[in-house]
């Protein structure tokens, strides 16, 4: 989208100062009538619904404040299912070939960065991910994710079962696509090459329509685990919790950031587990005084109970971070200047107490621009999270970032 002069002398004088694009947000003269500033955002909308649903919200309060100098943020979610390959293709291009779409916010999807990353690069287009999940959202020039995405996070979650004094744990996440597959190999490497600590057993099933694994769990508790490290989302981390119990076990149990929601420990299955349940929370806990704007923003989106409170801050933040790129653009608002303006090293960083670290856009080839975690437990039959902390840094855990594709040789 471009809001040139040529706009200005068509929307007339009384529009002028409107559109004036060097000021800040929300002009104070009531809601932004001018000229849309168009973003997309490519969603699984059953699977990662929050990330998006969240952003659009944001953009709404910030539209009724003004916007962009009485430009309105709208942001249109492009469906595309996880595994629907067509459907992550075409709703990039057909961002792409809009040449008003200036970025893209809040997508949230496996596989999409995979899929995209290219395609963005090429067009010059930069992608604000909400819930980046494959390796390639955090290893691309014109790519950062709000989250730190599963490899991080899964990192994270294993390494707390080894700090807590696990010797022999067990590993199980379903995967969505191959390169997701590949980076869940290289943690469970990475780990042991780290801390020295050898997996009882690891189980990388594939995703499946059904998403039932309970034959992987079972798989895994049959080899003497001490502790149990499970990814996936809500519904598919109760379900294995409650195969767990269901085999007599009560090992902890340590689970991804996806899982972060209240629903979650009220889960029957969770609250009735025996053990221990840990999470290593991509954002300021629930409890934090810095989510007291997020929680006003949550509360107007139709959320269901299953959502993840992380995705949902996650979405947030993207919309945030876009905010504030575009607050930095100078001239007209195009394709072109807010690519510049997120690259600018000049920009950043976003200091929001939300997050554990600084976060960066930036100038840079790779972008793990989130990298850290909060520790929550359930304790057993207590039904909620408490928060323990305190925030475990990338450094503090000797992580290093895990490449896209498997080095050549």
């Amino acid at each position: 989208m471009r809001i040139s002069k040529k706009a200005i002398a068509v929307v007339g004088i009384a529009a002028l100062a409107a559109v004036a694009l060097t000021g800040c947000a929300g002009g104070g003269g009531g809601a932004a009538t001018g000229t849309p500033i168009l973003v997309n955002s490519i969603t699984d909308t059953k699977g990662f619904p929050e990330a998006a649903a969240v952003a659009a919200e944001v953009f709404k309060e910030y539209n009724a404040a003004g916007g962009f100098n009485g430009h309105p943020i709208v942001l249109k979610t492009i469906d595309a299912p996880t595994g629907d390959v067509n459907a992550a293709k075409n709703g990039a291009a057909d961002s792409i070939n809009s040449k008003d779409v200036v970025a893209m916010v809040g997508s949230s999807t496996f596989g999409e960065c995979a899929i995209n990353h290219q395609s963005y690069e090429q067009a010059g287009m930069v992608a604000f991910q909400g819930v980046g999940v494959d390796t390639f959202c955090f290893t691309t020039p014109n790519m950062a994710s709000a989250n730190n995405g599963p490899l991080f996070d899964i990192y994270a979650t294993a390494w707390n079962a080894i700090k807590d004094g696990s010797v022999a744990p067990c590993f199980v996440a379903n995967s969505g696509d191959p390169s997701t597959s590949y980076g869940y190999t290289q943690v469970v490497k990475l780990i042991t090459e780290r801390t020295g600590v050898k997996w009882a057993d690891v189980e990388i099933p594939q995703q499946t329509a059904a998403n039932d694994y309970s034959g992987a769990v079972i798989a895994a508790l049959g080899h003497k685990c001490d502790a149990l490290v499970f990814g996936g989302v809500h519904p598919v981390v109760a379900a294995m919790i409650a195969v767990v119990a269901s085999q007599g076990s009560k090992l902890p149990v340590y689970v991804q950031t996806s899982c972060y929601d209240p629903g979650f420990p009220a889960d029957p299955a969770v609250k009735a587990y025996a053990g221990k349940v840990s999470v290593p929370a991509e954002f300021a806990p629930s409890d934090d005084a810095s989510n007291a704007d997020f929680n006003k923003v949550v509360k107007k989106v139709a959320a269901a109970p299953t959502w993840s409170y992380s995705f949902e801050q996650a979405g947030y933040l993207a919309a945030k971070d876009f905010i504030m790129t575009l607050e930095k653009v100078k001239g007209d608002v195009t394709r072109e200047s807010v690519a510049a303006a997120a690259k600018d090293d000049a920009t950043w960083p976003d200091k929001n107490p939300m997050r554990g670290n600084p976060w960066v856009f930036g100038s840079g080839n790779e972008h793990q621009a989130n990298s850290s975690t909060y520790l929550a437990e359930i304790a057993p039959g207590s039904g909620v999270w408490t928060s323990k902390g305190p925030w475990l840094q990338a450094a503090d855990m000797q992580w290093t970032n895990i490449p896209a594709v498997p080095p050549a040789g």
